[in-house]
Formats: structure tokens, sequence, C-alpha cells
């Protein structure tokens, strides 16, 4: 339960972050006059964009996780960032057929991924009636 809380979390504040930078960046470069050139700038900063918020997030899940002192943070957190294309892909399809709020995905996307990252990575192990260590079964 911590695991996938810590992961909604941190997946809200990259989410958050990357749909506010990107509305107040682009704004200023992307004028309606400016022609062609708006287009190129966002497809040339859109891996900028999304690679620094998925390092953000990913930080967070890790440094959240290791103070916790949880298991397995490094894969969580690269799951998470890992499932944010593969996500991007799905949004878009499911936009395509129906009529989706933008910013739902901007924000949910990440949200589901670091949530996901962090619960599907991080099984503690059980403990036996004696208090020792059991390995968990797959």
């Amino acid at each position: 339960m911590i695991r996938a809380l810590v992961g909604a979390v941190a997946g809200a504040i990259a989410g958050a972050g990357f749909y506010l930078s990107w509305w107040i960046w682009f704004p200023t470069l992307c004028e309606p006059d400016d022609g062609p050139g708006c287009g190129v700038a966002v497809i040339a900063m859109l891996p900028v964009f999304l690679c620094g918020w998925m390092l953000v997030g990913s930080t967070l899940v890790f440094l959240t996780l290791k103070v916790l002192k949880r298991r397995s943070p490094w894969p969580a957190a690269g799951l998470g960032c890992a499932l944010w294309v593969p996500l991007w892909f799905v949004f878009v399809l499911v936009a395509m057929v129906m009529t989706v709020w933008r910013e739902a995905g901007l924000i949910g996307v990440p949200v589901v991924s670091y949530l996901l990252g962090a619960v599907f990575t991080g099984r503690e192990p059980r403990s036996s009636a004696h208090g020792d260590e059991v390995a968990a079964t797959p």
C-alpha cells in the first residue's frame, strides 16, 4: 500500500510538473503568426521535457522508497520511467476513439506508470512463525 502511494504521489508531482512547464514554456514560443517554426520547436523540446520529468519522478520514487527502507527502489523507479512511453501510446489511442480531457493524460500517465512500477517490483518477503524471512514464492 505504501509503495502504491509513493508511486502515485511521485507520478502526480512529475505529471503536474510536466504539464505546467510545458504550457508555461510553449505559449511564448508558439504565437499564431510563427508559422512552421513552432512545430519544430515542440518536436525538438518534447524529449527534453519528457526525460527531465521522468528523472524527477524516478528520483522521487527511489529516494522515498530508500528513506522508508523498502525493497528494490531501483527497479521501481526504472519500471515507472519505462512505462511512460507505452502508456502514452495507449492514451493517444483512447483519445482518438473517445473525447478525452488532454490534461488527464498529461498528469494521469505518470501517476499510473509510477504506481505500477512501485507496486509490481517490490514484494516484501514473508516471515515464518519464528520471525525468519522466507523467500516469496513467485
